[in-house]
């Protein structure tokens, strides 16, 4: 018989962040980060139904995203 706590990898939660707090570390929404990890662009991993983000992922996705919104219009 395995024991079960024998299979659950240890976590250092003091590096993690939750989705509210990126959200606030990137100052960006909620969903923005929410997004970003739908998309791939930020990893995070699920502990009892909460989603967490490691915190020293948050500088270089700030380095890579991109800025949202319209392109410039040409000046004529």
């Amino acid at each position: 018989m395995l024991d079960s706590a024998a299979m659950t990898p240890k976590v250092d939660t003091q590096k993690l962040v939750t989705v509210t707090e990126a959200a606030k570390l990137l100052k960006v929404g909620r969903m923005g980060v929410y997004q970003a990890i739908q998309r791939g662009r930020l990893a995070a991993i699920k502990i009892g139904g909460v989603l967490f983000i490691n915190r020293s992922d948050l500088p270089k996705y700030q380095k890579s995203k991109s800025v949202g919104g319209r392109p410039k219009k040409k000046k004529r």
